[in-house]
C-alpha cells in the first residue's frame, strides 16, 4: 500500500493539530500513524492541540495507510466508533453498515447513505488480511 500519502486539509476540528503537525514537518499519513504517545505529548505541550484529537488522527492514519482508504472513509469509520483495523476485522458488515449509515444521516451528507454494503464488506476483508 502507498504509505506516502500527504494528508489533505483537515477539518476545522483538527485545525490546531494540523498547524502543529505541519510546523513539525509532518505532512503524510504514515508520519501521523507512527507518532508515539510521547510524540503526541510533546506536540500538545508545544501548542494548543488535544491528545484526543491526535489519537483520532492516528486512527484515521492507520485506516488510510493499512487499508488504503480515502481520508473521508477513514474518518467516517473512526467517527462511527470503529477504533482500529482489528475492531473492523472482527465486525459484522451489518453492524458497520448500521453505524456508518446512522452517522451519515446525522451529518446530513445526503438523503441516501453514500457507503454501500459492498464497500463495507471490502473494508472488512482488507482489515482481516491485515489483522
Amino acid at each position: 500500500m502507498d504509505n506516502i500519502k500527504e494528508f489533505n486539509k483537515l477539518t476545522a476540528s483538527f485545525k490546531k493539530e494540523e498547524t502543529l503537525l505541519r510546523k513539525k514537518g509532518i505532512n503524510t499519513w504514515n508520519q501521523i500513524k507512527v507518532l508515539t504517545d510521547r510524540d503526541v505529548f510533546e506536540l500538545v505541550g508545544k501548542g494548543c492541540g488535544s491528545i484526543r484529537n491526535f489519537r483520532c488522527l492516528r486512527c484515521i492514519a492507520t485506516f488510510i495507510c493499512d487499508l488504503d482508504l480515502q481520508q473521508d472513509e477513514a474518518a467516517l469509520l473512526m467517527h462511527s466508533g470503529i477504533p482500529s483495523v482489528k475492531a473492523l476485522a472482527n465486525s459484522y458488515p451489518e453492524a458497520i453498515h448500521t453505524k456508518v449509515t446512522r452517522l451519515e444521516i446525522i451529518l446530513g451528507t445526503s438523503e441516501t447513505p453514500k457507503t454501500s454494503f459492498k464497500k463495507i464488506i471490502q473494508w472488512i476483508n482488507k482489515a482481516k488480511e491485515k489483522a
